[in-house]
């Protein structure tokens, strides 16, 4: 924490003295839940928070630095709580006009369009190009360990706006030293039609160590009818699925998914769609209704086969504008194995600045 504390001095004092154009922000959350399960008849709770700051800083013409720290997730009152600070993201940003584009080097933030695959820190160096035959282009060179050994990912994204918005990505990665592992393309496409917005991803893995080939498709849609908003999503994953290393695909559950306001329940989640011996599929409906200008209720039921069904309900309502936001939710969780249902009472809290 001390030279967290020192980091940043330095770097609002070159800022004050005007040696770098420096931007900063930051975000703490704390959130609680209490579940109940039936199979063990045992109630547990617990609380954990999180600090992050992030900077931005122009060093000299078209070089950029960003860095950000975080401290958590951490637990409180446990014994083994870690308030060790954490850098998540520390590259540089270097702009080459004659390509019209940004060169990245470091550890930076990347994510699929669904995060079916990915959606966390990488460390490499991934080129933005603006203009390519008419789509913004990414192409990146990816590291990070996988099953305790080092492992090298290609990335290419390509995305436009016209006619319609659509793009596609593709993955292929190897073990250092070892042999290939995978190649994925996620190609999707976003339609809209007055209120209604529709989001289509289906993907294609080829799985060279298990020689099997994956496939399936995310859905989401969407529609805007005033102060209601209706939606739906659905997840099916073929026999074999898909690869993903470290995926955050939001299904809109908690008990059975990854929720907007508690991403860390998901009991029986687990990435079920990731080389499933087994078509999977999960169904989720959900609204949110504006019940004043500051507060909404939302809620969401789904089905998840060979997991269960599940619904929540909530409120989130803005304390304080563009700062303070809380939100309080609470989900039950019908497992296919009889006497294994939950229910969770969960609340959150966060202010970003």
């Amino acid at each position: 924490m001390k030279k967290l504390i020192v980091l940043v001095a330095a770097l609002m004092l070159f800022g004050l003295l005007g040696a770098i154009d420096l931007e900063w922000m930051g975000e703490f959350r704390t959130r609680g839940t209490a579940m109940y399960d039936d199979n063990s008849e045992h109630l547990s709770n617990y609380i954990d928070s999180r600090f992050r700051l992030e900077f931005d800083a122009n060093v000299v013409n078209d070089l950029d630095l960003r860095t950000a720290f975080e401290v958590g997730d951490f637990t409180w009152g446990s014994t083994t709580a870690s308030y060790q600070v954490n850098t998540n993201e520390a590259y540089i940003d270097y702009r080459i006009n004659s390509l019209g584009a940004n060169l990245k080097i470091g550890k930076q933030y990347w994510a699929d369009h669904r995060g079916l695959v990915f959606d966390y820190y990488i460390t490499g160096a991934i080129l933005n190009m603006d203009n390519l035959a008419g789509f913004k282009t990414d192409f990146g060179m990816m590291k990070f360990p996988l099953n305790n050994m080092h492992s090298t990912w290609w990335m290419l994204n390509l995305q436009t706006e016209a006619p319609v918005a659509w793009g596609i990505t593709a993955l292929a990665g190897y073990v250092d030293g070892v042999k290939m592992e995978t190649i994925s393309a996620l190609p999707y496409v976003t339609l809209q039609a007055g209120p209604l917005n529709l989001d289509i991803n289906p993907f294609l893995d080829y799985q060279y160590r298990r020689e099997e080939m994956g496939m399936g498709v995310a859905v989401k849609a969407n529609a805007g009818l005033g102060a209601l908003e209706v939606g739906g999503d659905l997840l099916f994953a073929a026999e074999n699925g898909l690869t993903t290393l470290s995926s955050w695909y939001q299904n809109g559950l908690y008990l059975y998914g990854i929720g907007t306001h508690h991403d860390g329940v998901n009991l029986y989640w687990n990435n079920p769609y990731e080389h499933n011996t087994d078509a999977f599929m999960s169904i989720v409906g959900n609204m949110k209704y504006a019940v004043c200008e500051q507060g909404k209720l939302f809620a969401a039921a789904g089905l998840l086969t060979d997991i269960g069904m599940e619904v929540n309900v909530g409120m989130e309502r803005t304390l304080i504008p563009d700062f303070l936001s809380a939100a309080v939710f609470a989900a039950i969780g019908i497992h296919d194995t009889p006497e294994q249902n939950d229910m969770m009472l969960g609340a959150t809290l966060e202010a970003n600045f």
